[in-house]
C-alpha cells in the first residue's frame, strides 16, 4: 500500500478492518494479542495513524523548540525549493501538475512563515487544493496542499519526499511567528462544517473536501511563471545621489599616506598584454585591446537585457522631452564623429556583448547637464558581464597627493584637460563586438545595433588603457618632446594636466610641447587655466559659473590671485550620525590643509560611536547642539584662501620642517617649507598635514606621540620624494622627550610596540634630524586637538609655523650631564677645579636598608634596630658622619607597595608628619626628602639594582642561617665593600692598564682591599664558628 500515508483517518480504519490488522501495531493479529508497548501519543492503545485530532488538542500550542525542529525537517525535505518553480498550468480538470525535475531556484536571504492564531472560538478557513505529483517511477500521487500567498518558500513533508523519491539537502532556515510567539500545528480545518450554508454548485473547486479534516502534505506559495530569464529583474527608477560608502572610502584614502606598493600579478599581466597588443594607425591614433581573463564565448546572451533597458529609457523620454533632446544629440554626435557605427545584425552572435546605457541628468550643471553611462557590469543569461571577464588594474599614475604637491612648487602654473580622452583611443576591430549598443531615433522607430569603436568609460579596463596609452605616447615621442613627455608621466591625473615651471619662457615652451605631443596621438587639450595671462589660450571660453575660479582635481583654484579656496556646505535638516559622517566625508581636500577642523569633526564622530546610535537615530540634545554649533561655524572655511605656491622666486635656501603631536583624542603631523633669498626675505608655507583619531583601545600619551612621529616620518618622506627639490636641511620636531629618547636607542632594547615604530622611523629618517619643540610652538598641537572653523583662519601658528622658523638659528639641544661625564672626563681631570667641584655628590637615594650615592653608584648599608623616628634619625647621623651631609634624599613612594612593605608606609608617614621628630630633624638640617611618583616603576632603578646585588650576595653567604646583630653587621659591611668595588670605567686609556675606576675611589680615594681570609676548607664545618663560615 504505497499510498497508505496519503489516506484519511476514516480510510485508515477501513483498511485495518478489511485486512484484519492490529489497531495498535498494524500487524496480522488482534489487539488483545499485541505485545507492542508503543501506542499513540494520546496514550490510547491504537496506532498514531488512527488518531482523530480533537479541537482541544488543536488548541494546544506546540513548543517553540519542537516547532523549529519540525520546520527544519520540512526545510530538509525540499530540494532547494524545487516546488516554487515546478508549478505548471492547471491541467486535468483544474488539478495542478508538478514536475519534480524542475530546476533549482535561489533561496531568499530571509524567510517569514505566517500561522493563523487558532486560540479563538471560531476557526479560519484556509485555502487548500488537491494536486498530483509524479514520483520517480512515473506514477501520480495525490497530495493536499495549503496555499499561502504571503510566504516566500514552499514546503513538503518528509514522508511525501521519501515516497516521491526526491533528493534531500540540509539547510538552516529561521522559522518564527509574529513577536516570536509559538506556532500551533494540526489539520485544516479543525472541525467539520456544513457546506449547505452556501451554493457552490457553479464554482469549480480545487479541493472538493475542503470542509473535512485532513492532513496537509505541503505548503504551496505563489509560484513563478515559467518564462525565459526569470532571474533577470529590471527596475524602472533612476536616482543619482552621492553614495555614502564611496564618499567615505574616498575620504579615508585621502587621509592615508600612500606608500610604494609592489605590482600585483594582474598589473604585470596587463602591462605585458598592452606591450604586445597596441599599435598606431597612419594618423598616429593608438589601437588597443582589452585585457580579457576569460574567453568571451562564456558571456551568454545579453541583447534582450539591453533592449529592456532601452525601452525603459524611452518611457522616461516620453515624460522628459528635454532629456530626449540631449540624449539624441549625444548619440548623433557619437555617430558623426566615428565613435560608433551601425551594423547589420541578423542574430545575436556568440561572444558578443550588448552594453545597456542610461543618462544622468543634472540640469544645474552648466558644462555637461547630461552624462551618458555605459553599464558593462550588467549580467547576461550566463551570469557574467563584460567587466567580469576583464582585468582591472586601476590607475597607474601618481596619486592625487603627489600631483597636488608638485603643482604647488611652480611659480608659473597652468591646468588643462585632455578633450574626450577615452574616445581618442580605438579598440581593435576584433573586440568591438563586445561593445555593442542598441538605439532607435523614436519611440516606435526601428531598433538599430551599433558597435562602439573607442575605449568606453564604464568598462573595467578603460582607465588602465587610457593611462597606459598616454604613457606609451610619452615613450614614443620622448626624443622629440622631452619636457612634455615628462609631464605626461608625472603631472597627469586621469585626463587633467597640472604643471608649470619656475620660468615663464620655459612654461611657454612646455605648453607648446604638450599641445604638439598630444596632437601626434590625435588628442587635444582644452579648458586652459593659468595664474598668468600669457599662458592662457585665446579663443576658448566655457560657461563656468565663476570664470575666476577653476576646480582642479576637486580643489577650487583662483587663478588670478593664485590661491586655493574651499567650498563646503552643511545640511540644515536633521542631526543624525549619517548626516555627520556625510558632511565630514564630503570635505574633499587631498593635502589636508583644513586638518584641524576635520580632526575636530572626526573626534566628534568617534564620540557618537560610543553612544551606540544607529545611522538614522537623532542625536542626543547635548551632541546635537554641539554639532549644530560646529556646523554653523563650518561655513567660515569658505573665506579661507591659501597660497598655491610654497616657494619664493629663485630661493637661496630651502628647508623642510615637520611637526608632530598627540593628545588623548587624536594625533597628527604637519609639514612646512621654508625658503629664503639672499635679500633676506623668508617664506614659510604649509605643504600638507595628516591626522588620525586615537584608537578606541586607549594608549598612553608617549605611545600616541610615537604614532604621530611615525605619521610625520611617512609624510615628510613622501613630500621630499615628490618635490624633488634641492633641500638644504630637514628638521623634524616633537614635544615629547620620551619619544626622542626612544629614537636614540636600538629597537632591540625596547618593547615590541615601541620597537616596531622606532625601527620604522629610523628607516625613514635620520635620528639627528629630530629635535625638541615646546608645546606652545608646535603647530601639530592644533591638528591633534582640533580647532573650530572660525578660529583656524586667524591662527598664524598653523599657516606659517612657529615664529622661531623665521630666524637663522633654532633652539639648541641641551647636552645631559651624563654625556659630559662620559666624553669629557679627561678635560675635567686636568682642569684647575677641585675634585669636589668636578665630581660633586649632591643627591642620595634611600631604600628600606640602603643609601646610594646616585651619580657614582656608591652604596652605604646601615642596620636599623627598630622602625621609629629616633632610630632613623640616628641612622642618618651615622650616615652623614661617614659620608657627609647631602642636600636631597630620594625614596620609593609608599603607594607602590602592599603587604610586606608596610615599613615603608610607616616611614612615609614619619616624613610627612610635620610635628614628628624625623621631619623636624630634616628641616633643621636643610635636607629635602623627595618621594618618587606613585606607581612609577621606571623611577629609582639605580638603587633598586643595588638592592638586587646586595640580595644576590646575602642569600649565597647566609642562606638559612640565623645571625646575631654583630654577625649580620659584619656580613653587610663586607657586601658593601664588594658593591663599592664594582668597576665603572677604565682608570686610564692605556690598554695594558687593567685597573678600573670604582665607587671606592670617590669614597676613600683608592680601591678597597679587604683582609685576606685564611683557607678553612680542610676543617670540618661543625668545628667552624659562625663568623668563619
Amino acid at each position: 500500500m504505497p499510498n497508505y500515508l496519503m489516506l484519511s483517518v476514516e480510510e485508515h480504519i477501513e483498511v485495518e478492518k478489511s485486512y484484519k490488522l492490529c489497531f495498535n501495531c498494524l500487524h496480522f493479529h488482534t489487539v488483545s494479542n499485541c505485545k507492542s508497548k508503543i501506542s499513540c501519543h494520546c496514550e490510547k492503545r491504537r496506532h498514531k495513524s488512527l488518531h482523530f485530532h480533537k479541537t482541544d488538542e488543536w488548541h494546544q500550542p506546540v513548543s517553540a523548540e519542537r516547532n523549529k525542529q519540525e520546520n527544519r525537517a520540512s526545510g530538509d525535505s525540499q530540494n532547494r525549493g524545487w516546488l516554487a518553480d515546478a508549478v505548471n498550468a492547471p491541467s486535468r480538470g483544474g488539478e495542478l501538475s508538478l514536475n519534480v525535475n524542475a530546476p533549482d531556484f535561489v533561496q531568499g536571504s530571509s524567510l517569514t512563515l505566517m500561522s493563523n492564531n487558532c486560540n479563538k472560538q471560531h476557526s479560519a478557513l484556509l485555502s487548500t487544493a488537491v494536486c498530483y505529483l509524479i514520483d520517480e517511477s512515473g506514477k501520480q500521487v495525490r497530495l493536499r496542499c495549503l496555499l499561502d500567498a504571503g510566504s516566500e518558500m514552499s514546503f513538503l513533508k518528509r514522508d511525501c519526499v521519501e515516497m516521491l523519491g526526491l533528493k534531500k539537502e540540509k539547510t538552516n532556515i529561521l522559522v518564527s511567528g509574529l513577536n516570536d510567539s509559538s506556532i500551533t500545528a494540526g489539520l485544516t480545518p479543525s472541525n467539520k462544517f456544513d457546506v449547505s450554508i452556501g451554493d457552490f454548485s457553479n464554482i469549480k473547486l480545487e479541493d472538493e473536501k475542503f470542509n473535512l479534516p485532513e492532513r496537509v502534505d505541503m505548503l504551496l506559495v505563489s509560484g513563478g511563471i515559467s518564462r525565459e530569464n526569470e532571474n533577470v529583474i529590471h527596475c524602472g527608477f533612476l536616482k543619482h545621489e552621492i553614495n555614502l560608502d564611496q564618499t567615505l572610502k574616498q575620504f579615508w584614502e585621502i587621509e592615508n599616506v600612500e606608500s610604494d606598493i609592489p605590482k600585483s600579478r594582474e598589473s604585470i599581466l596587463c602591462e605585458e598584454h598592452f606591450k604586445h597588443n597596441h599599435s598606431r594607425d597612419k594618423s598616429g591614433r593608438y589601437i588597443v585591446k582589452m585585457p580579457l581573463k576569460e574567453n568571451p564565448d562564456c558571456l551568454g546572451k545579453s541583447r534582450h537585457i539591453a533592449l529592456k533597458k532601452l525601452n525603459s529609457l524611452w518611457n522616461r523620454f516620453v515624460k522628459d522631452p528635454e532629456l530626449l533632446t540631449l540624449y539624441s544629440n549625444f548619440m548623433h554626435e557619437y555617430l558623426e564623429l566615428g565613435y560608433m557605427y551601425e551594423i547589420i545584425e541578423i542574430e545575436e552572435k556568440s561572444g558578443s556583448y550588448y552594453i545597456p546605457h542610461l543618462g544622468i541628468f543634472r540640469p544645474e550643471s552648466k558644462t555637461s547637464p547630461l552624462r551618458v553611462v555605459f553599464n558593462a557590469s550588467t549580467l547576461t543569461t550566463a551570469g557574467n558581464s563584460l567587466n567580469s571577464v576583464q582585468y582591472n588594474t586601476g590607475v597607474i599614475q601618481d596619486d592625487l597627493f603627489a600631483v597636488m604637491v608638485r603643482f604647488r612648487k611652480r611659480a608659473f602654473a597652468f591646468t588643462a584637460d585632455i578633450k574626450k580622452m577615452y574616445r581618442m583611443i580605438l579598440v581593435h576591430p576584433s573586440q568591438r563586438q563586445l561593445q555593442r549598443i542598441l538605439w532607435k531615433d523614436s519611440y516606435n522607430g526601428p531598433m538599430k545595433t551599433y558597435e562602439l569603436a573607442t575605449v568606453t568609460y564604464g568598462t573595467a579596463s578603460a582607465p588602465f588603457l587610457a593611462m597606459r596609452t598616454l604613457k606609451q605616447l610619452a615613450i614614443d615621442e620622448r626624443k622629440i618632446y622631452p619636457a612634455a613627455a615628462a609631464v605626461l608621466e608625472r603631472d597627469l591625473y586621469m585626463d587633467d594636466v597640472l604643471s608649470g615651471s619656475d620660468d615663464l619662457e620655459t612654461a611657454k615652451n612646455l605648453q607648446r610641447e604638450l599641445i604638439d605631443i598630444l596632437s601626434s596621438g590625435k588628442m587635444s587639450l582644452h579648458k586652459w587655466c593659468s595664474n598668468t595671462a600669457e599662458l592662457a589660450v585665446n579663443g576658448e571660453s566655457y560657461p563656468f559659473s565663476n570664470p575666476e575660479e577653476t576646480k582642479t582635481l576637486g580643489v577650487v583654484w583662483k587663478s588670478k590671485t593664485d590661491c586655493f579656496c574651499f567650498k563646503v556646505a552643511s545640511e540644515e535638516f536633521g542631526v543624525t550620525k549619517r548626516l555627520v559622517l556625510s558632511t565630514i566625508a564630503r570635505v574633499f581636500e587631498p593635502l589636508a590643509i583644513l586638518g584641524p577642523v576635520v580632526t575636530k569633526a572626526k573626534i566628534f564622530l568617534q564620540k557618537l560611536w560610543f553612544l551606540n546610535l544607529k545611522w538614522d537615530d537623532p542625536l542626543p540634545a547635548k551632541e546635537a547642539d554641539e554639532w549644530l554649533q560646529f556646523s554653523s561655524a563650518f561655513q567660515n572655511v569658505n573665506d579661507i584662501e591659501v597660497d598655491r605656491c610654497i616657494l619664493l622666486p629663485k630661493p637661496d635656501l630651502i628647508e623642510i620642517h615637520g611637526f608632530a603631536d598627540a593628545s588623548e583624542a587624536a594625533y597628527g603631523a604637519a609639514v612646512y617649507c621654508k625658503s629664503s633669498s639672499r635679500s633676506g626675505k623668508v617664506s614659510i608655507k604649509l605643504i600638507a598635514s595628516k591626522s588620525r583619531v586615537s584608537p578606541i583601545k586607549r594608549l598612553t600619551i608617549p605611545k600616541l606621540e610615537l604614532c604621530s612621529d611615525v605619521l610625520l616620518a611617512k609624510l615628510v618622506t613622501r613630500v621630499i620624494s615628490t618635490l624633488k627639490l634641492d633641500i638644504t636641511n630637514t628638521f623634524l620636531w616633537s614635544d615629547s622627550m620620551i619619544v626622542l629618547c626612544w629614537l636614540q636607542k636600538e629597537p632591540c632594547y625596547l618593547k615590541m610596540f615601541v620597537a616596531n615604530r622606532v625601527s620604522e622611523i629610523q628607516k625613514l629618517t635620520i635620528v639627528d634630524q629630530w629635535r625638541h619643540v615646546s608645546s606652545q610652538d608646535n603647530p601639530a598641537d592644533l591638528i591633534s586637538r582640533g580647532v573650530d572653523p572660525d578660529r583656524l583662519s586667524e591662527s598664524s601658528l598653523w599657516w606659517s609655523g612657529p615664529e622661531f622658523l623665521t630666524h637663522d638659528s633654532y633652539p639648541k639641544r641641551d647636552i645631559p650631564s651624563t654625556v659630559i661625564q662620559n666624553y669629557f672626563s679627561n678635560e675635567l681631570k686636568n682642569s684647575n677645579c677641585s675634585d669636589s667641584k668636578c665630581f660633586s655628590v649632591l643627591s642620595d637615594g634611600v631604600n628600606n636598608f640602603a643609601n646610594g650615592l646616585i651619580a657614582l653608584k656608591c652604596v652605604h648599608l646601615e642596620l636599623v634596630t627598630e622602625l621609629t623616628s629616633e632610630a632613623f634619625v640616628a641612622t642618618l647621623k651615622r650616615f652623614f658622619s661617614r659620608r657627609g651631609k647631602c642636600s636631597k634624599l630620594f625614596s620609593d613612594n609608599a603607594s607602590n607597595f602592599v603587604g610586606s612593605n608596610q615599613e615603608l608606609r610607616k616611614l612615609h608617614g614619619m616624613v610627612k608628619n610635620p610635628d614628628g621628630i624625623l621631619s623636624g630633624y630634616l628641616s633643621s638640617e636643610g635636607i629635602d626628602w623627595k618621594f618618587l611618583p606613585p606607581r612609577a616603576p621606571n623611577f629609582g632603578g639605580l638603587w633598586e639594582a643595588g638592592v638586587k646585588s646586595f640580595k644576590h650576595h646575602l642569600k649565597r653567604v647566609v642562606g638559612n642561617s640565623k645571625l646575631t646583630f654583630e654577625e649580620f653587621l659584619i656580613v653587610t659591611t663586607q657586601i658593601e665593600g664588594i658593591l663599592n668595588s664594582r668597576p665603572l670605567v677604565p682608570l686610564t686609556t692605556d690598554i695594558e692598564d687593567l685597573n678600573a675606576l670604582t665607587p671606592a675611589h670617590f669614597l676613600i680615594g683608592r680601591p678597597i682591599n679587604s683582609i685576606v681570609e685564611p683557607n678553612l676548607f680542610e676543617i670540618p664545618e661543625c668545628r667552624l664558628k659562625i663568623w668563619q663560615k
